[in-house]
């Protein structure tokens, strides 16, 4: 109980009287955790609410993509062609701005290992999640659906991100393992990131720690540092 309370208060959702603060009320309006609620009011104050609202609603079920037995070589190469060089959330958007693109088309998520039932939830968390910000007077911009996500849109995203998940970052060893900032546990990046078998970037925010053979961070993203 203590541990959630300071982690409202370092979210700025609670004051040092434990009282909720109007940022915390605004959190309270989002049936998500509080971290994801930061999150996606972080992409209204930095002008990338369509792409945080993607990534918000897909992080609320299952991971879209489909690895089946035989075809893992088939479908990370399909997995592939969505990947962006920051890692995993905006990866994310890539595939469900491509989905939109392909009109929801079922064969177009057979051919390309997505699952199509887990894009629709997607689709209809995102759009209650819209709804929600329409009722706080807060505007959703249209949406171009346009995949080139670099540059100061990329910045934006991953600094939406980094508001609201602060605690899950981990930095690089030389030793080549990641320390997790809050807790100093050593972990690696799980096979099914993407940056797990490309270059090795210096600090990460991971969404969950997954304790198989190893510690893992999964669904990871770069932060740069410069």
């Amino acid at each position: 109980m203590m541990r959630a309370i300071e982690m409202l208060n370092y979210l700025g959702a609670m004051d040092d009287d434990g009282k909720l603060t109007e940022l915390g009320s605004q959190m309270n309006q989002f049936p998500l955790e509080p971290e994801l609620s930061k999150m996606v009011l972080a992409g209204v104050k930095y002008k990338c609410i369509n792409d945080i609202l993607t990534i918000a609603a897909t992080l609320s079920v299952k991971s879209p993509f489909l690895r089946p037995r035989g075809k893992e070589n088939e479908a990370d190469s399909k997995k592939y062609q969505f990947t962006h060089h920051t890692g995993d959330h905006i990866t994310l958007i890539m595939a469900y701005n491509a989905f939109k693109k392909n009109e929801f088309a079922k064969d177009w998520c057979r051919d390309n290992f997505i699952n199509f039932r887990t894009m629709k939830a997607i689709d209809n968390v995102r759009g209650q999640l819209a709804d929600i910000l329409h009722k706080m007077n807060i505007t959703v911009p249209q949406n171009d659906y346009n995949n080139e996500i670099k540059g100061k849109r990329e910045r934006r995203i991953i600094k939406s991100l980094i508001s609201g998940y602060f605690a899950q970052v981990a930095h690089l060893e030389t030793a080549g393992y990641y320390i997790t900032v809050k807790d100093n546990q050593y972990v690696f990046i799980h096979p099914s990131s993407y940056l797990h078998g490309s270059r090795k970037a210096t600090w990460v925010l991971f969404q969950e720690f997954v304790l198989t053979s190893k510690n893992y961070i999964r669904t990871v993203t770069e932060i740069q540092i410069n």
